[in-house]
């Protein structure tokens, strides 16, 4: 398969999709002291509050010790905060602190304006596919 032919083929194509959207989420995340992956376990854990490591793991795909130093992390910079779970003493719940859930509202501003900026460099159809058939894990 020769260079020309390659850069037809769609997986070449997400990879390159793929970087330009890294790119861009990270310079409208940089500005808020987020590392790459922080703002999604934010969000998840925005949206599921409270929510315990392994819940967490699922929903973000990831195993439950990256989670963990996730977490961790975002603990040390105020943003959340683990208790105990209320039906379970062994089972650490995690939620949003104030200043994470502001943050939080941060991150979906930040994810619009990357989100509009695709709109523009893509086809509408292929726009529509990416919004409406989910992508199934495990399955390539």
């Amino acid at each position: 398969m020769g260079l020309n032919e390659e850069s037809f083929l769609a997986s070449v194509q997400l990879a390159r999709l793929n970087q330009r959207l890294n790119r861009r989420l990270d310079q409208h995340l940089r500005p808020l002291g987020l590392r790459r992956g922080q703002h999604a376990l934010l969000l998840a854990i925005q949206d599921r509050s409270p929510v315990s490591l392994t819940d967490l793991a699922r929903v973000l795909e990831v195993d439950k010790a990256a989670v963990s130093r996730g977490v961790a992390s975002c603990e040390r910079q105020g943003w959340v905060r683990t208790e105990f779970a209320p039906q379970s003493v062994k089972t650490r719940a995690v939620c949003l602190t104030p200043g994470g859930a502001r943050l939080a509202d941060k991150i979906r501003a930040a994810l619009q304006r990357v989100e509009a900026d695709l709109r523009h460099e893509i086809s509408a159809s292929l726009y529509q596919a990416l919004i409406t058939e989910p992508v199934e894990t495990g399955k390539m």
